[in-house]
């Protein structure tokens, strides 16, 4: 029997395990998230959330991430939201806490239901600008940077005027391009509001879905909002799952960003997934194609 909560943070849906004892290996985890985020057989989820003993002293905890695939993800920012909210409430941490991942600390405070992760500080000495793409001969040009994961962004005149399908399609090519992206990428499609405002979409690597939300998609396009179109911290980022809000500030002279992140995180529910089931589904994965 494995007890569970399900999370989601703006329709970015998580199932969350404590493994602080470190009962489960990273075969287990990966195994496991396979197989309890796979929908109609399974409780169905973006990813699976682990909080882990911690790795250093001056942490609660380490987090770690599970995409619907069973790859792990160095960093979520939604879920990174979801997960210290579980911590806060089940005494592994204080509202104001931080915790460890594979992108490096971070930083939270919590006011249930809102959650304020400072992300550390992110370089775009790296970043690449306005690079070219043509796609069944349409024409684009996207952005490509690193916010915990890689995304890609690609500026929009308007979402209402896109296919919808192509958020799908020219997602999971730009996804797919190993030329481009030996390690793949996320892929969102931005819209811009106003001088504080802007509307993403998100192709989410791992999840091989558009989902409703993504926090680092968030904070990428937030970026590429204030280096590239002239808008202004703070930003609010409307995905279709509801409204994060991306602080970017400057530190010194160089291409070094501070960056804080801040929407909300919710319980859903709470229970156990029987042994039976667990088997079910163990079986089921074993006797899948190649």
């Amino acid at each position: 029997m494995l007890f569970f909560t399900k999370m989601q943070a703006h329709g970015n849906d998580f199932v969350v395990i404590e493994n602080s004892r470190g009962k489960f290996s990273s075969e287990d985890l990966r195994a496991l998230a396979v197989d309890i985020c796979t929908y109609k057989f399974s409780l169905g989820a973006d990813g699976l959330l682990v909080l882990d003993p911690p790795k250093e002293p001056v942490t609660e905890f380490f987090m770690r991430i599970f995409n619907s695939d069973g790859s792990e993800g160095e960093m979520c920012g939604n879920g990174a939201r979801c997960l210290a909210s579980f911590a806060h409430h089940h005494g592994f941490a204080d509202a104001h806490m931080v915790f460890g991942s594979l992108s490096g600390p971070v930083e939270a405070t919590v006011t249930p239901p809102s959650v304020r992760l400072h992300l550390g500080t992110l370089s775009l000495a790296d970043a690449q600008w306005d690079v070219p793409y043509t796609f069944h001969r349409q024409k684009f040009h996207y952005s490509f940077l690193t916010a915990g994961v890689p995304h890609c962004v690609i500026p929009l005149d308007s979402m209402e005027d896109f296919p919808p399908q192509n958020f799908l399609s020219l997602g999971r090519a730009l996804r797919y391009d190993q030329e481009r992206f030996p390690q793949g990428t996320n892929v969102n499609f931005m819209e811009v509001l106003g001088p504080h405002a802007l509307r993403i979409q998100t192709y989410e690597r791992g999840v091989e879905a558009v989902t409703h939300s993504c926090g680092t998609g968030s904070v990428a396009s937030a970026l590429t909002g204030v280096k590239r179109f002239g808008l202004q911290s703070p930003v609010e980022v409307h995905t279709p799952g509801g409204i994060n809000v991306v602080e970017v500030e400057p530190e010194g002279t160089g291409e070094l960003y501070r960056i804080h992140l801040q929407g909300e995180a919710h319980f859903v529910a709470r229970g156990s997934l029987l042994d039976d089931g667990l088997a079910a589904l163990h079986q089921r994965r074993e006797l899948a194609p190649v």
